[in-house]
């Protein structure tokens, strides 16, 4: 084997160096920013953008389109955005048009209603296979966690938590949970969204983001704060599967499931009037957001099976 001289070392050093560096600015200014990809299994990948353009080009790639999805001509792919960047509401989204705003929300938003709906029909599934009279100590264990997170009363027999937890433990229509991202967060671009990946302006009085105008005979609340997009629509479904106000919203998707029938946004809309005190006019709203932007026929779309994308912004401009 042939020892290179030390002189001869350095020389190559300084070729391979530059050369990297000219590929690595020719694919920058291609893509309009840094794209780069990790791969951490044969089912989960990290993909860093540094740009609008950038996170586009990630899309044109896997050939994914907002089209395709609303057409069911394409599974949703697993996207989970890590958070929500600031410049998205500050600088990003107000220099969009209006159209290219809504698509590039909706393609990072459907799949995480999406995953989370997913989390919820493995744990209804295994339910659905348990008999309440017949639970081994593992699964009674696992059911009493179930219970607390979903809020039942402690006095039920196996049978009746076994019922309620079916009734609660369910998916939330597609259409449904992003028309009121979109109302709640003003397409992602609200102080709460970007500052707090708060989607659903869901209140707390412990910690959270103060308003800027706060009402006084509300008390001290603040706007729930989370790690990631996914933990607020984590938390968005379990307020709608355990809170009292959303009765009927439950009560109305039990009977659809009785029937054998598909959940419907529509169908299900209007039990939802207590979620905002504007009541009707609410409901009218997210009615209006449904039909315009098309998503009702998301209620009927499919997550793909793999990889999962997990989308991390190092920075984003337009």
């Amino acid at each position: 084997m042939k020892i290179m001289p030390e002189k001869e070392k350095r020389h190559a050093l300084v070729v391979f160096f530059l050369g990297a560096f000219v590929l690595s600015a020719v694919e920058y200014f291609r893509v309009g920013g840094f794209f780069t990809q990790e791969y951490e299994g044969t089912d989960e990948r990290t993909v860093y953008f540094s740009s609008l353009e950038s996170l586009e080009h990630f899309f044109t790639e896997q050939e994914y389109s907002l089209k395709a999805w609303q057409e069911l001509s394409q599974p949703v792919p697993r996207l989970e955005l890590s958070s929500i960047p600031t410049s998205w509401g500050r600088d990003v989204a107000p220099s969009l048009t209006v159209q290219k705003k809504k698509s590039i929300f909706l393609m990072l938003a459907i799949p995480l209603v999406m995953i989370s709906n997913e989390e919820l029909n493995k744990v209804r599934a295994r339910l659905l296979k348990l008999d309440a009279d017949r639970i081994e100590r593992g699964t009674g264990l696992w059911l009493e966690e179930l219970a607390t997170t979903y809020r039942l009363a402690s006095d039920l027999t196996g049978e009746q938590r076994l019922k309620k937890l079916i009734e609660r433990i369910d998916a939330v229509p597609v259409s449904i949970a992003v028309a009121q991202m979109i109302e709640e967060s003003g397409w992602g671009t609200s102080r709460f969204a970007t500052e707090g990946n708060a989607l659903y302006g869901q209140w707390t009085y412990q910690g959270g983001l103060k308003p800027l105008q706060q009402r006084e005979e509300k008390g001290d609340y603040r706007i729930r704060v989370f790690d990631t997009p996914l933990d607020s629509v984590r938390a968005y479904m379990l307020n709608l599967n355990t809170n009292p106000a959303y009765g009927n919203f439950r009560r109305s998707r039990t009977v659809l499931r009785q029937e054998g029938k598909d959940l419907s946004g529509t169908g299900l809309i209007r039990t939802l009037t207590a979620y905002s005190e504007r009541g009707e006019e609410y409901i009218s709203s997210l009615k209006s957001i449904i039909r315009v932007n098309n998503l009702e026929r998301l209620d009927r779309a499919v997550l793909q099976p793999k990889p999962l994308y997990q989308l991390k912004p190092t920075a984003i401009s337009g």
